[in-house]
């Protein structure tokens, strides 16, 4: 018995000898693709800047939410609602349109749209796209750094039919890119969403959509078909379009259902992608609803516009 105890021990240090560990340091760009699931982990993390809490200024706001400054940039402004008086939250130079630079709440869309625009350049560099194991997610990625250029250029930009030649955005696709530097032109920055989208559609061809919280070929298209109309190229506005139409996974609810699709944007035929929030990305006061609500929580400061 003894002996046997013994030679198993030599096997078992002879082996030990041949071991070579390397201890494991984080996910970095050389080694995200040689771990299980590292690329779909990185990625949704891309979509989380979306609805994330961030410091910002050295600040803890809890109003800090890409999707709430954005919808108030793009909706507070427009003839959809009203504002019921003055208020101490800067909604009201969105409201007002007396927009300036250093704004609190496009700042923080800025900050958080590169943001994403950084960690998609991450994630694309890091991604080989003939591995088939990955094309879809990677097709994700280029479609999530289209949908933050398309925010901005919504928000900081000169409409496409007002001059191509106006100033665009910076564009960074690369990672490691210096801090500062020119901003393209508006019709640059409208092709290279364009260029984002027509790519992210062809990498996820083929594959399963993860859920409407996620990019996927019928989204690319529904983004593009925007992005045409904003340029004014109706023929490819109706070409994408059609596109989503005709995919089947999409169809317009019943009249009757209106009134439910928002609660219910998860799991409506209508919904072709959507920020997701869940019970744990509720921010009370500080969420997206949270001015239009008259229950006691809410600010209840914005309405809906008479016209409307």
């Amino acid at each position: 018995m003894k002996t046997k105890i013994f030679i198993l021990a030599l096997v078992i240090i002879a082996s030990s000898c041949q071991l070579e560990i390397q201890p494991f340091e984080g996910v970095s760009n050389d080694n995200l693709s040689s771990i299980p699931d590292a690329l779909q982990s990185a990625t949704n993390g891309t979509y989380a800047l979306m609805k994330d809490h961030l410091d910002y200024r050295g600040q803890d706001d809890f109003r800090s939410q890409y999707i709430r400054n954005l919808h108030m940039m793009l909706e507070y402004a427009g003839d959809n609602v009203t504002l019921s008086g003055t208020t101490t939250d800067p909604l009201f130079l969105c409201a007002t349109r007396e927009h300036y630079a250093a704004m609190e709440n496009s700042t923080y869309v800025w900050y958080i749209a590169y943001k994403i625009i950084a960690t998609a350049n991450q994630n694309i560099a890091a991604t080989d796209e003939a591995d088939a194991t990955t094309k879809y997610l990677l097709g994700e990625n280029y479609f999530m750094r289209a949908v933050a250029y398309f925010d901005l250029l919504k928000v900081f930009a000169r409409p496409y039919s007002h001059g191509t030649g106006n100033e665009g955005l910076p564009l960074r696709l690369e990672p490691g890119s210096p801090n500062q530097f020119a901003r393209a032109t508006v019709g640059e920055t409208y092709a290279q969403v364009e260029t984002d989208l027509l790519k992210a559609a062809e990498l996820m061809e083929t594959g399963n959509s993860r859920g409407v919280e996620y990019g996927s070929k019928e989204a690319a298209w529904a983004l593009l078909s925007r992005l045409y109309l904003y340029m004014e190229d109706n023929d490819k506005a109706i070409e994408y379009s059609t596109k989503v139409i005709s995919s089947t996974r999409f169809a317009l609810q019943p009249t009757d259902n209106y009134a439910d699709l928002f609660h219910n944007t998860a799991t409506s035929k209508e919904s072709i992608f959507i920020v997701k929030s869940l019970l744990q990305d509720d921010r009370g006061s500080g969420s997206i609803g949270s001015m239009y609500l008259t229950d006691g929580i809410g600010w209840g400061e914005v309405y809906t516009s008479q016209p409307l």
